[in-house]
Order: structure tokens, then sequence, then C-alpha cells
């Protein structure tokens, strides 16, 4: 997990829908994991030319959560991650 908000992509609704763009995003091999370590149910939804929606099947709770890509042989160390974050808007 990052140790710094610096950079990261916000959300501020709790139902984001996630576009990843690669090819070699994988349904199979790919973990939502909240802040706490939790892992999050979500759905996979695959496009043309490797772009990708994904999407929490519940919402999610305001905090830092981060996608896991597990390379084909599953070595965590080696994992890819796209992190983002969820805030609830400013009151006005």
């Amino acid at each position: 997990m990052p140790s710094q908000d610096v950079g990261i992509p916000t959300s501020q609704t709790t139902n984001p829908t996630i576009v990843i763009y690669t090819a070699e995003a994988n349904p199979e091999t790919l973990n939502l994991i909240y802040e706490t370590g939790e892992y999050i149910s979500f759905n996979f939804q695959t496009k043309k030319n490797g772009l990708s929606l994904l999407h929490a099947e519940s919402e999610l709770a305001p905090g830092l959560y981060c996608f896991q890509q597990l390379p084909a042989n599953t070595i965590v160390e080696a994992a890819s991650y796209w992190c983002f974050k969820v805030e609830f808007a400013p009151a006005e």
C-alpha cells in the first residue's frame, strides 16, 4: 500500500467504476484490497482494445483501495498494483 496520498486518484462516490486500459488485466488473478487487508468482491467487464471496467459489488467505505494483479506464476512479490481512494465530497 502507498505510504503517501500524493498522486492517488480519488473518487467522491462510494460506487465508482474503475477503468483499466491494459490487455493484461485478468479477472482470475486480480484482487481488490481495502486498506485493512479485506478483499472486496467486484464485477469485471472486458471491452474492446484492452479496456476493462471494474465495479465493486457493494458500496465502498471511505479509504484506500488497491487492485492487485498477480503474475501468471502467482508470486505475490511480483504483483502489480493500481490504487485509488474513496472520500466523501466536502459539505458546501
